[in-house]
């Protein structure tokens, strides 16, 4: 079966920050289902899952960097040619996106997104676009999510969100 890898961003809405609105991104692929409603440009997803030290510390939390590809896009009716995804989106989102969630998903061509793997993160950081044309975004989980819990972190959820931009 062939895999497919999607991340979704909650961010404050762009005319109106109490709404949010959530973008998802998939790799480009050629077999991408056209009823998944995402933006071709993640790269490559890199995971570090979480680890125990017995020792003088508590461990390493589970985190997740993400690069995306830049390309044009229209946003809000702004010209095709002026500018680029990533850019515009760093300009709109950039001082916004810490602590915001951050999903990855994960399953097989064939699945609905509320079959597939989700976990959920906090964005820690974002650096880009370079002038390669990379953007990236670092995601972990906060510890104090999970305080008092049976949770460990990235523990996959049932669904999906449904929606994206």
């Amino acid at each position: 079966m062939k895999a497919l890898t999607f991340v979704e961003i909650d961010v404050p809405g762009f005319a109106n920050p109490g709404q949010t609105q959530t973008f998802r991104f998939a790799q480009d692929t050629s077999y991408l289902p056209p009823e998944f409603d995402a933006i071709p440009s993640l790269d490559a997803v890199s995971f570090s899952p979480a680890t125990l030290s017995l020792g003088k510390e508590l461990g390493q939390r589970a985190s997740v960097v993400a690069s995306f590809t830049d390309h044009r896009h229209i946003f809000n009716g702004e010209p095709f040619n002026q500018g680029s995804f990533w850019g515009k989106f760093r300009g709109r989102y950039a001082t916004r996106l810490r602590g915001r969630p951050f999903r990855l998903i994960r399953g097989l061509l064939g699945q609905s997104l509320a079959e597939m793997d989700v976990r959920h993160y906090v964005i820690e950081t974002t650096d880009g676009p370079t002038p390669s044309g990379v953007y990236t975004i670092e995601a972990g989980i906060r510890a104090h999510r999970f305080a008092g819990s049976s949770c460990r972190s990235g523990l996959p959820a049932r669904t999906a969100s449904p929606r994206a931009s």
